[in-house]
């Protein structure tokens, strides 16, 4: 069996391993406003929904600034920590734009669109002290990723 020298550093919420094979980061940001909260913003006026998305994307990417950068297709895993489980999971899930629009403007992933962004994204849900969201980036399938490291360890 094959061990890969792995480098981690960790910054702030970010880590990073990277090996011969693959590039994976992980990273916590404050959960972006949810479907409803897009939609209500919105409804009062197309603008302050603008602003709201231009702020949101900003964040993410000043955020994302010390991730590595992707430059192929990526596989996402995305760890929702809320504070209620009265929310539907679609309703959070749609906070996912800002979280992509922020790592496409960093320059961390090239784009957001299918041909960069694998399938499956994979999504948990669980109970926090703070609505937060931490997002797991790989250059591999995160599947075939954990099978490895299950055999390797």
């Amino acid at each position: 069996m094959t061990h890969h020298r792995a480098e981690c550093f960790a910054v702030n919420k970010i880590m990073t391993v990277t090996t011969e094979r693959a590039i994976v980061a992980r990273a916590t940001y404050p959960l972006p406003p949810t479907l409803n909260d897009q939609i209500n913003s919105a409804r009062s006026h197309w603008s302050k929904s603008a602003a709201t998305k231009k702020r949101w994307t900003n964040t993410i990417a000043l955020l994302s600034k010390d991730l590595p950068v992707f430059p192929g297709p990526v596989w996402l895993e995305l760890f929702y920590s809320v504070r209620t489980f009265a929310r539907d999971a679609d309703n959070i899930s749609a906070s996912r734009k800002f979280l992509m629009d922020g790592l496409c403007q960093a320059g961390i992933i090239k784009n957001d669109n299918l041909t960069i962004v694998q399938s499956p994204i994979l999504e948990w849900f669980e109970r926090g002290k703070v609505d937060q969201v931490t997002i797991v980036i790989s250059s591999r399938p995160i599947v075939e990723i954990c099978k490895r490291s299950a055999i390797v360890e």
